[in-house]
């Protein structure tokens, strides 16, 4: 009986249980939900100020990561159901809020959804005005309230 249990034991230690396979969570968008896979939850930091250095070495990290895979998920979300880009955009926002919430540090929320556009094909810009990090996305559409940066 030992022998039994001994050798269960065994088995049961090499067995490998691959979480990667079940969500760790779910971006909640209308009525239909993408599934995120935990190591696309894995922040990259950059660093606590942000310079020039500190954004190449935070799309370093992204590209490093498996925020691609995300990427091309969210992307296959938007085309799925046909979301125009302003929708999309919120969709990346929820995305980046769920990864690197807004109130813990803006400008890493701010990283976020510039890396998810930039790797989406938008044209999008970084700036650094009074010690803001701001996000330029071009759109033939009137917008306004938006600081200006020349």
């Amino acid at each position: 009986m030992k022998a039994v249990f001994y050798i269960l034991s065994l088995v049961c230690l090499c067995i490998q249980v691959k979480a990667q396979d079940q969500p760790a969570a779910f971006i909640r968008f209308f009525a239909d939900s993408i599934p995120v896979q935990a190591a696309a939850l894995k922040r990259v930091e950059p660093s606590v100020s942000i310079t020039q250095q500190s954004v190449v070495d935070f799309y370093a990290g992204m590209e490093m990561s498996s925020a691609k895979e995300l990427t091309q998920g969210l992307m296959a979300f938007r085309d799925k159901h046909q979301l125009n880009d302003w929708l999309y955009y919120q969709l990346i926002r929820r995305t980046a809020q769920l990864i690197s919430p807004k109130a813990e540090q803006y400008e890493r929320y701010t990283l976020y959804k510039w890396y998810f556009l930039l790797a989406s094909g938008y044209d999008v810009r970084l700036a650094m005005y009074e010690h803001r990090l701001l996000m330029y996305v071009q759109s033939d559409d009137k917008i306004f309230d938006i600081p200006l940066f020349q």
